[in-house]
């Protein structure tokens, strides 16, 4: 009853009015993480279902960016939009750097993961794990879902998963994919390169179109 009052006053609400209120949220998701706290995105989605796909598209660009917010005493006291958060934390990129983790495959052997182990807990094949490791996947387009779970099995904060998937250059695939020759790597999409995998099943690909259109913003 109580979502569905919510969904009410928010229909009668101006577009201004609706914007305070999911920059009201995303300030608040981002207070929290600068406390040291870990929120759950989905503690937030379920708590503001009328603005989830909101909430989801500013903390995956919260996330691939890094969090390189000034400080609050430097943020200006009027309410900024998201896109606003966003071009900030563009503005901070070189003043905070976030460290990446040395890579994905590395890092989950690691932590006990062999590559094939990994994308299956995350729910993606070796094929699209390569290409991953290899930055040869457009950063923009990797939905934050993916990358919340990588860092749960890597145990590693999602801004070291994302650093690291933001590379500048597509590399050669690791020679440990059984290849006898590491091949060279072009930037798709990764959705493109979800669709292309012939180890992933055709409801694992619906699974990951759906996550994408909720995840990632149009380009």
């Amino acid at each position: 009853m109580a979502n569905e009052q919510r969904h009410t006053a928010t229909g009668k609400m101006s577009p201004r009015q609706r914007q305070y209120e999911i920059d009201r949220i995303t300030a608040q998701y981002v207070e929290e993480r600068r406390a040291g706290r870990s929120p759950r995105v989905e503690d937030y989605t379920q708590r503001h279902p009328e603005y989830a796909r909101e909430i989801r598209l500013f903390v995956a660009d919260y996330l691939l960016i890094g969090e390189r917010l000034p400080e609050p005493d430097l943020v200006p006291t009027a309410p900024l939009s998201s896109a606003a958060l966003a071009a900030l934390a563009q503005i901070e990129l070189e003043s905070a750097p976030v460290v990446p983790i040395a890579g994905l495959v590395a890092r989950g052997i690691e932590q006990g993961y062999e590559p094939p182990r990994l994308a299956a807990a995350v729910g993606i094949s070796m094929d699209v794990l390569a290409k991953l490791d290899a930055k040869a996947i457009i950063a923009d387009t990797i939905p934050f879902t993916l990358v919340e779970r990588l860092a749960e099995k890597l145990q590693a904060v999602p801004e070291a998963v994302a650093a690291f998937l933001v590379g500048t250059a597509p590399a050669q695939a690791p020679a440990h994919y059984y290849a006898e020759q590491a091949p060279e790597q072009r930037q798709e999409s990764f959705l493109d390169a979800i669709q292309a995998s012939d180890a992933l099943d055709e409801n694992a690909k619906w699974e990951w179109a759906d996550i994408v259109a909720r995840d990632v913003p149009p380009a």
